[in-house]
């Protein structure tokens, strides 16, 4: 098996509004064909925007085609001393404790928060990597 991601809210919309900078783009179309993971609060945030009918298809296509984790418990306590060590939003522990109970490489443009978990490695398709 090779590396899991799991991909952050910020990219699904990047992705799907064709904004992922080149080759970049590439690397995740051949990636989003083969294996889409994404955490129950991303599926949340995206479907909490005000949407289209247009944007809203896209989402749910995309989503037929991922895997989406569940909140358990485990992550609930892995969520819980992120947030405490790390100060991020809850949303946010959430997505790294399911990254790091599933053992994925995070995919986000959000270095800046998700950069302090040492227990995470960050792909950012816009540039800095962690």
């Amino acid at each position: 098996m090779g590396t899991r991601y799991l991909i952050d809210t910020n990219i699904v919309i990047y992705f799907l509004g064709d904004l992922i900078p080149a080759p970049h783009n590439d690397f995740l179309s051949n990636l989003f064909d083969k294996d889409i993971n994404i955490s129950v609060i991303s599926k949340i945030e995206l479907f909490s925007r005000d949407l289209s009918s247009k944007e809203e298809n896209a989402i749910k296509t995309f989503l037929n085609n991922a895997h989406v984790f569940p909140l358990d418990e485990s992550i609930a306590n892995i969520a819980a001393k992120i947030r405490r060590n790390y100060k991020l939003k809850i949303g946010d522990a959430i997505i790294a404790a399911t990254a790091v109970e599933n053992k994925c490489n995070l995919i986000t443009r959000d270095v800046k928060d998700f950069g302090k978990i040492s227990d995470i490695k960050i792909y950012n398709p816009f540039g800095q990597k962690n």
